[in-house]
């Protein structure tokens, strides 16, 4: 719901290396588990240069993992809701990661030859790594994201209750980091409560004389009844102004 900055690509380079090295650290540590831990009976004893052949094997693992978390869209930023939601999707994307290690790892089984239960171990461990560390990350970035300036200023088109609640959830998310600096009415219903009379600074086709007049980082269409060739004129002048558009849909029409 808004441009990416300096901090959002920083967070997710972030992310990528921090995950590199949670995975990695994930598939070494089931490594100790199966041959160093004590834990397991070696039956056909331990592998001559145990982590140089197993570090290797990791690092093409954790690569392949990290392809995987892309194409889930795990270092979008800036991260949105709360850290028990993204728990479903972050364990969906180890377990494609892991099935994908799994074929790699059968797939040169002629010329290295991998424990099932060092795989399988991994399993855990790359899990719960990934899921601390992902933890950690979550919530410094929204610690960071509180106590930083809301740089993104949002005009909301619309003074219903679809944009008093937009306006909460603005506040309330602070990884967008953004400030309601206004509303303009696209009706003539009187405002919602809970929109203050002071921030609603118009009508919806005084929008050209309120860009000239302030800077917008971005614009979001909440008020329902604007004519749909009303919202392409919106949208062109958002791209002229180089400005986010965004709208909330009308579902019931």
């Amino acid at each position: 719901m808004r441009k990416r900055d300096a901090s959002d690509v920083l967070a997710s380079l972030v992310a990528v290396v921090s995950d590199a090295a949670a995975v990695w650290g994930g598939f070494l540590g089931a490594t100790w588990l199966r041959f160093d831990s004590g834990w397991i009976p070696l039956l056909r004893g331990r592998p001559d240069g145990l982590y140089v052949l197993y570090g290797g094997g990791a690092a093409a693992a954790t690569l392949a993992m990290l392809l995987v978390f892309r194409w889930q869209g795990l270092f979008v930023r800036p991260q949105i809701g709360s850290f028990v939601n993204k728990i479903p999707r972050l364990v969906r994307s180890i377990a494609i990661g892991l099935v994908l290690t799994t074929v790699l790892a059968f797939a040169v089984q002629n010329e290295i030859e991998y424990s099932r239960l060092a795989i399988g171990l991994s399993g855990l461990t790359v899990t719960f790594l990934v899921l601390l560390e992902r933890y950690i990350l979550f919530r410094i970035e929204w610690n960071l994201a509180r106590h930083s300036r809301r740089s993104n200023r949002v005009l909301i088109l619309g003074t219903d209750a679809v944009a008093a609640h937009l306006q909460r959830t603005l506040r309330r998310e602070a990884m967008l980091r953004s400030k309601v600096i206004g509303f303009l009415r696209t009706d003539l219903g009187e405002p919602d409560a809970g929109i203050s009379a002071e921030l609603v600074k118009g009508t919806v086709g005084e929008l050209p004389a309120f860009l000239r007049e302030h800077e917008v980082d971005q614009i979001i269409l909440a008020g329902t009844g604007v004519p749909h060739d009303r919202i392409v004129e919106i949208i062109l002048l958002c791209e002229h102004n180089l400005i986010t558009f965004n709208m909330v849909p009308d579902l019931f029409r």
